[in-house]
């Protein structure tokens, strides 16, 4: 079949935007709901410790957990002809998160250097971290190369709050370790990281473009 008709045969930028705010929002209040439910507002751990077998609700988040998933890979294909780069990110991304979410931490989630992981926790937690890392980059890539509109203005706003949380995040990781602080900038991060890809996912499905010029700046 020839590319151009598959091409036409693809939903538009528009419904994928679509489709991904309502993956997102949905998976983002799932797994709102599972961890809240089994935490409480406030708790000195990582929100991944809500999916650890056993726990009440460790089937709610992880279904919370692939609906985001499900949200960024639509998220990506939204994107694909805005930046191909920031959509490449963002596909890999929701790939990693899927992975996240099918297989979980033991309990209490242990990390280096403070515990000793399992294979499951490094698994879990590379991947976890690594999704988070990837679509962050997006947003700066899409900050700085996406082209002028709501998406762009979106991604400039969220980018400063993002980075800010995210070396802070990695560096609780690396020297502080499990404990409140690291649960705090952990839901923070994961918060401003959801926001963004509604406000992405609007302005994607406002823009009415399915071919942009900056599609092949990087």
């Amino acid at each position: 079949m020839p590319a151009s008709v598959l091409t036409r045969m693809m939903p538009s930028s528009r419904t994928l935007a679509g489709l991904a705010a309502w993956c997102v929002l949905a998976g983002a209040t799932t797994v709102a709901i599972a961890v809240i439910a089994s935490q409480g507002a406030f708790y000195r751990g990582y929100v991944s410790e809500a999916g650890v077998v056993g726990q009440p609700y460790w089937i709610v988040y992880r279904i919370g957990i692939l609906g985001l998933a499900a949200g960024l890979v639509l998220l990506a294909g939204a994107m694909r002809s805005t930046l191909r780069s920031a959509a490449s990110l963002l596909l890999v991304s929701g790939l990693l998160a899927g992975a996240s979410g099918s297989i979980s931490c033991s309990e209490g989630c242990p990390l280096p250097p403070f515990q000793t992981p399992t294979i499951r926790d490094l698994f879990h937690g590379g991947t976890s971290v690594a999704g988070v890392a990837l679509c962050a980059l997006a947003v700066l890539l899409v900050a700085v190369f996406g082209p002028a509109g709501g998406l762009r203005r979106a991604s400039r706003v969220a980018t400063a709050p993002i980075v800010a949380a995210g070396l802070v995040n990695a560096y609780t990781l690396a020297f502080v370790g499990r404990g409140e602080m690291t649960g705090v900038v952990e839901r923070a991060l994961l918060v401003l990281m959801v926001a963004w890809c509604l406000a992405a996912a609007y302005a994607l499905s406002r823009s009415g473009r399915d071919v942009s010029p900056a599609g092949s700046v990087i």
